[in-house]
């Protein structure tokens, strides 16, 4: 995945190896199934995002870290009514915001990637992780960055202070 999306580079997890071949193949199986591709839309994107919303609130509990739930990121974003132009989350937590505006714009009869622009800093690099593999999955770009550059309270990792819509 990593060779096929330079956004994901250096993202994938590693430890893979962790699970037995037997599940791999299993795994591989499972996504190899011409029944997912009748469901039609972008399953493994709807896929990607039940399991985040399933664990979500076992992993965001410590840190200061938490998630929002679908539903009012989809509320904020139908209010905002984006349709282009350069959005900045500046604490992306796993994308949700990125992945709904998409969707919006989407539905207004514009390809997402050409209307917006997407940013993102979340200061926990493990959800930065998360946020670009969600964009993936749902064949979104943007640049997203992490760690002490990305804390919102000290930093604007992107230098967008003025330039955001």
């Amino acid at each position: 995945m990593e060779q096929q999306s330079e956004q994901l580079s250096g993202v994938m997890p590693k430890d893979y190896t962790m699970f037995s071949d037997e599940l791999l193949a299993e795994l591989l199986r499972i996504f190899n199934n011409s029944a997912l591709d009748e469901v039609g839309g972008n399953i493994v994107g709807r896929i990607y995002e039940y399991f985040l919303n399933k664990f979500a609130k076992n992993i965001a509990q410590d840190d200061g870290v938490f998630f929002t739930p679908k539903s009012l990121v989809k509320m904020i974003v139908n209010v905002l009514e984006p349709t282009q132009g350069v959005l900045l989350d500046p604490a992306c937590g796993s994308g949700g915001m990125f992945v709904q505006t998409g969707d919006f714009v989407e539905h207004a009869g514009m390809q997402a990637n050409s209307a917006m622009t997407f940013y993102g800093q979340e200061k926990v690099e493990y959800n930065a992780q998360l946020c670009l593999m969600n964009l993936a999955v749902h064949g979104l770009t943007g640049v997203v960055k992490s760690g002490d550059e990305a804390n919102t309270f000290y930093h604007d990792a992107h230098n967008l202070a003025g330039e955001y819509d």
